[in-house]
C-alpha cells in the first residue's frame, strides 16, 4: 500500500482505537445516572431565622441532557403546609396554634448540587400535584455539573425480579448534624455545613422489583427491595440502563418483624404530571432515536472513507515500472464471423448422425433434473466430457441399483432442441 493510501487508513484506525478506549473506561449507565440527582431542602424561618428544615432528593428534568430546567421530587418534601411540615413546627413551638405559626413562618426552598445552593421562589416556582405525591421546582438558573434524567417509557416498564437501583441523599448518611441553630449566621451557612450534596455523597442501593402496578389511592407504584431511608424521598429508582422507572416515595416498616417495604411512584405518573404543566423532558425513546441517527452517521462516514481508500488507483508510473503492458482482449467470436469465412458453426451439443435443427434462440434459463443414474463405465470415467445419447446403453433415470443425481443444463446462448430430442446434462 502506498503512503498516500495508508494515511487515511491509519487515521480511521486511530479513531476506532480511541473510541474503544473511551468505551472501555466509561462509566456504566447506572453510575452516569447519578449526575441527574440533586438534594432538596425546605427551610422554615421565623423572622428570617431558621427554626426547622426537612430534606429530600430531586430528579433533574429537561428536554436535552445538558439542559436542566426543572427538578421533580415528592410533594411531602417541599409542601410547607403538609402534615410532615406541620409536625416539625409543632415540635419547635409546642402549644402554639397552627394558624398562628403559618402567619409568621416563611418557607424557603433550595436545590443543592455540589455544595452550591440554588434558591427558588417558593410561591412562584414550586408546583404541587393534587393527584400524586409529586412536586416540581422550576429553575431560574441552570444547575452546573448536572444533566437531565432519562425517563423510561411504558415499553421499558420493569417486571418482577428486574434489578433496580435507588439513588438519593438519605439523612442517616449525613456525616454531620447539629441542633445548635443559634450558632449559624444564616440559612445558607447552615445548609452548606450540614448537608453534603456532591455526586460522591449520593447513596446507591441495589435491589429487585417484587410487585408492579400497585394501586394506592388511584396512583400506581412499584414495590422493590432496594433499601431507602428518610431523605431518599423524591429520588429516582433506575433500571440497569440508567433510566428512571420510578420516584421513591413511601417506606413501610413493621416494627415487630423489622421488615420493610419500599414503594416508588411509576414513571408514567411523573410523565403525566410533567405534560400537564407543559414541561419538556428527556424520554428513553428520544435517546434511542438520537443514538440511532448518530450510529448511522458514523457508519456512513466510515463507509465513505473506506470507499475513497479502495477506489484510489495506483499512479501510472508505478504500473509502467513493471515492464509489462497488458494485451488487449481478443474480440468475441460470433456466428456471423464463421459465416464470413465460409466455415460452419461448431455444434458440440449435437450427437453424431443427427441433423441440425434450424430454430430460433430461446430465453436463457437453467433446468434442474432429478433422477437416478447407473454407475459409469471405466471409459466414461476416463473421458468425462464425452456425451452418450439415451440409446447408447447408459442407465436411464430410475434404473435399479443406480444412485441419485442432480443434472443441470444451461440453455444460455444455445438453440432449442426439436421435439423428442435428448438434451445434454451435467452431473453435479
Amino acid at each position: 500500500m502506498t503512503a498516500h493510501r495508508s494515511i487515511p487508513a491509519l487515521f480511521v484506525a486511530l479513531i476506532l482505537a480511541l473510541c474503544c478506549r473511551t468505551c472501555a473506561s466509561a462509566e456504566t449507565p447506572v453510575q452516569r445516572s447519578r449526575g441527574s440527582v440533586v438534594r432538596i431542602a425546605l427551610v422554615l424561618c421565623w423572622d428570617a431565622q431558621p427554626v426547622t428544615f426537612s430534606t429530600g432528593t430531586g430528579i433533574c428534568i429537561g428536554e436535552r441532557q445538558n439542559a436542566v430546567s426543572c427538578v421533580a421530587t415528592n410533594r411531602h418534601v417541599v409542601d410547607a403546609k403538609g402534615e410532615d411540615t406541620l409536625a416539625l413546627l409543632a415540635e419547635s413551638f409546642p402549644g402554639m396554634p397552627v394558624a398562628e405559626l403559618l402567619r409568621h413562618i416563611e418557607a424557603r426552598v433550595f436545590v443543592m448540587a455540589g455544595g452550591v445552593l440554588y434558591e427558588q421562589d417558593y410561591n412562584r416556582d414550586v408546583i404541587l400535584s393534587e393527584r400524586a405525591d409529586l412536586a416540581l421546582i422550576r429553575l431560574s438558573t441552570p444547575i452546573e455539573g448536572r444533566s437531565s434524567a432519562i425517563l423510561a417509557d411504558s415499553s421499558a416498564s420493569p417486571d418482577v425480579t428486574d434489578v433496580v437501583y435507588a439513588i438519593g441523599y438519605p439523612g442517616l448518611a449525613d456525616l454531620r448534624a447539629s441542633d445548635n441553630w443559634a450558632g449559624y449566621a444564616g440559612v445558607e451557612t447552615l445548609l452548606s455545613d450540614l448537608l453534603p450534596s456532591g455526586i460522591g455523597d449520593l447513596t446507591l442501593t441495589q435491589g429487585s422489583v417484587s410487585r408492579v402496578h400497585v394501586s394506592i389511592g388511584g396512583v400506581r407504584f412499584l414495590q422493590h427491595e432496594a433499601n431507602i431511608s428518610p431523605g431518599n424521598s423524591g429520588g429516582p429508582l433506575v433500571n440497569t440502563a440508567g433510566q428512571v422507572v420510578g420516584v421513591n416515595t413511601k417506606l413501610y416498616v413493621d416494627t415487630e418483624t423489622a421488615s420493610k417495604i419500599q414503594m416508588a411512584i411509576e414513571t408514567d405518573e411523573l410523565i403525566r404530571f410533567l405534560e400537564q404543566n407543559n414541561i419538556a423532558y428527556l424520554s428513553a425513546k428520544d435517546v434511542k432515536a438520537g443514538a440511532g441517527r448518530l450510529y448511522v452517521f458514523c457508519a456512513a462516514a466510515a463507509l465513505a472513507v473506506l470507499v475513497l481508500i479502495l477506489r484510489r488507483k495506483r499512479p501510472a508510473a508505478a504500473a509502467a515500472g513493471t515492464g509489462r503492458v497488458p494485451s488487449p482482449a481478443p474480440p468475441p467470436v460470433s456466428k456471423a464471423s464463421f459465416t464470413a469465412v465460409g466455415a460452419a458453426m461448431p455444434e458440440p451439443d449435437r450427437p453424431a448422425g443427427k441433423p441440425a435443427a434450424s430454430v430460433g434462440t430461446v430465453t436463457p434459463s437453467v433446468h434442474v433434473h432429478m433422477g437416478r443414474a447407473g454407475a459409469k463405465s471405466a471409459s466414461a470415467a476416463a473421458a468425462p466430457s464425452a456425451v452418450s445419447p439415451p440409446d447408447s446403453g447408459a442407465s436411464a433415470p430410475g434404473a435399479e441399483g443406480g444412485r441419485a443425481e442432480v443434472h443441470v443444463s444451461d440453455s444460455f446462448g444455445k438453440t432449442k432442441k426439436p421435439e423428442g430430442e435428448w438434451e445434454e446434462h451435467v452431473d453435479l
